[in-house]
């Protein structure tokens, strides 16, 4: 489990509103969502412990969007993809359920890739609802032309259940495949933060950054 779920600030109502809306797929949990989204968006600070949130604003171009928790945060500013229209949400201490409505938000705008960052947070118990919830996100992101999911890697508990999982999600899954994080940072331990789990700065953050851009431009246009 990360460290910085208990650390983190009180969220702004933008997100406290994410945390409520669970694995039910109703229409109007996604509606939540993505009005939640919008609220963030409109009322976002620089508070980096609570929300990040960036985009490139250019729908001109193929569109990324990427969705994680706090080592996408610490990162994001160091991922370039400038050929791209980039949205990235990430949030310090996320777990996967309470990023769902946000993972929704960003299926239903269809874009030509979507990377999911998150796992780390649900990891201090190996529960049976996180294969459900990885299982019905890659359910409903079927139609995307590419889906790409960080792996776990560094002192995380239970790191070898999630990415075993998502390892078999992409052997089953033409559109799926895994962004090997765990391989990188064995080979490169220089990348981790000294609470062995995030990103190092800046060694590290330029280094998962590179890992997410590489992965994205792999995907067939």
């Amino acid at each position: 489990m990360y460290t910085d779920r208990a650390s983190r600030s009180s969220p702004r109502p933008g997100v406290a509103m994410l945390s409520k809306c669970a694995l039910d797929r109703k229409r109007a949990c996604l509606v939540a969502g993505i009005a939640a989204l919008v609220l963030i968006a409109a009322c976002s600070s620089s508070d980096s412990s609570t929300a990040s949130i960036q985009t490139s604003a250019n729908a001109a171009l193929p569109a990324v969007n990427i969705i994680g928790d706090s080592i996408t945060a610490k990162s994001k500013d160091k991922i370039t993809l400038d050929e791209f229209d980039l949205f990235i949400y990430a949030v310090f201490g996320i777990s996967i359920e309470e990023q769902l409505p946000a993972i929704e938000a960003a299926i239903a705008r269809s874009p030509h890739v979507l990377v999911i960052q998150l796992g780390g947070n649900d990891m201090g118990h190996w529960s049976p609802s996180i294969v459900a919830e990885v299982n019905q996100i890659l359910d409903d992101a079927a139609d995307l032309d590419c889906v790409r999911w960080v792996n776990l890697g560094g002192a995380i508990p239970n790191l070898a259940e999630m990415n075993m999982l998502l390892a078999d999600q992409a052997a089953s899954r033409d559109n799926f495949a895994v962004i090997d994080w765990a391989k990188a940072v064995a080979d490169h331990p220089e990348w981790l933060d000294l609470d062995g789990v995030h990103p190092s700065d800046p060694v590290g953050e330029v280094g998962f950054a590179s890992l997410v851009a590489e992965s994205v431009r792999a995907c067939p246009l």
